[in-house]
């Protein structure tokens, strides 16, 4: 894509960053949920986050939706919202949930990213959608190890006291 085709893109994603739960009804309109958010500048994704709230726990066990979530937690540099704006509401239903496929895959998303085992070849190419033009700054690693301190021992206490 040349620079004249990413300008149109980031003024698609500014009418688009309020209404992109809208889109999850598909794997097509997931794609283009994730290839938005993927190019999003911080307070745009902000805006998405903040979009996302009402709906947020609906998210969880929805075959599109969750996977939106997913990517959301795998792009997002800024961890501390991605905790109180996800990962707490997550948590809260860890109870209620933990026997939902789709709120598992969300745990798994973190635990093992873009596994193949896990996702499939059309959710893994919604994941990678324009990656190439991510404005992301911090290191999927570094993310990743980030969101595991915020989710193990809330898991490792649910586990124990349940098991």
């Amino acid at each position: 894509r040349n620079s004249g085709d990413t300008e149109q893109i980031k003024n698609v994603t500014d009418l688009l960053k309020e209404k992109l739960p809208a889109l999850l009804a598909s794997i097509q309109g997931l794609y283009v949920a994730c290839a938005c958010f993927t190019i999003m500048e911080a307070k745009d994704r902000k805006v998405v986050l903040k979009s996302l709230k009402e709906n947020m726990k609906e998210m969880f066990t929805n075959k599109m939706a969750h996977l939106f979530i997913i990517h959301i937690l795998s792009v997002l540099d800024d961890t501390t919202l991605t905790k109180k704006k996800i990962i707490t509401e997550l948590l809260k239903c860890l109870d209620e949930m933990i026997n939902e496929k789709f709120y598992q895959n969300i745990f798994m998303g973190i635990f093992t990213p873009r596994s193949k085992a896990v996702f499939s070849t059309e959710e893994l190419d919604c994941f990678n959608a324009f990656a190439d033009k991510t404005t992301s700054k911090k290191s999927d690693g570094q993310r990743r190890l980030e969101l595991l301190k915020m989710t193990l021992k809330p898991m490792e206490a649910f586990f124990e006291e349940h098991l």
